[in-house]
């Protein structure tokens, strides 16, 4: 029993040890147990160290993600499925993977239905003044065959009975469905914030010390 519980405690105490370094290590470096790993794995397969150079400088030294990300989502985005932008990326992406040397580069399509993009977009208050508001149209809603002006009208539906109250009313107009949000401006705290701001960035310097009569300050 004597020599069992020595053992049990000479198994806890290796333990705890290989516990704490192995903590140690990785604070001190996480990389060493990644290159543990890799030396495990160098033993069954050989790992190519030069070509892993040579990717690690494409990509820290001639990355391309920027400029793609760009073209993808600057030139031909957004899209949605089905539309023209979609297909333009499309032909973009396969091109790029031509000039890059890939193989059977192809579309793989499927039946989807037809497609919708925003060619252009405008809406302006007449009366009383005329003023631009900002909108944007939900994707496939119908375009209108130009320009149309109409009476606004504000009609909250929310109930069955919305729908009996307002019936007949509508036709022609412009409806305003969702209720009205309330704005509060707080000028007295953008004004304190624009305050605080302008004076941390007012360059500081100290005042000089009281002069005497016709003393000269530099």
């Amino acid at each position: 029993m004597e020599h069992s519980f020595a053992e049990e405690v000479k198994k806890k105490t290796m333990t705890r040890i290989l516990t704490i370094t192995l903590a140690l290590i990785f604070a001190l470096d996480p990389s060493n147990l990644a290159i543990g790993a890799l030396a495990q794995d160098d033993a069954k397969e050989k790992l190519d160290y030069a070509m892993i150079g040579r990717i690690k400088e494409e990509g820290l030294n001639r990355s391309q993600v920027m400029n793609h990300i760009s073209w993808l989502s600057d030139v031909y985005g957004p899209r949605l499925t089905g539309s023209p932008t979609i297909k333009q990326a499309s032909d973009w992406a396969q091109k790029r993977f031509k000039e890059w040397g890939l193989v059977n580069v192809h579309e793989e399509g499927w039946p989807f239905g037809k497609g919708w993009s925003l060619e252009r977009f405008s809406a302006n208050m007449i009366e009383p003044q005329v003023s631009p508001l900002i909108g944007y149209p939900k994707s496939w809603t119908p375009g209108t065959p130009g320009v149309v002006t109409a009476e606004v009208v504000y009609a909250p539906i929310s109930s069955e009975a919305d729908f009996d109250k307002y019936r007949g009313k509508l036709q022609g107009k412009i409806v305003l469905a969702q209720p009205a949000r309330e704005v509060n401006v707080q000028m007295a705290t953008v004004a304190a914030v624009n305050a605080a701001t302008r004076d941390e960035k007012l360059p500081r310097k100290a005042l000089p010390a009281p002069t005497k009569p016709n003393e000269r300050i530099e």
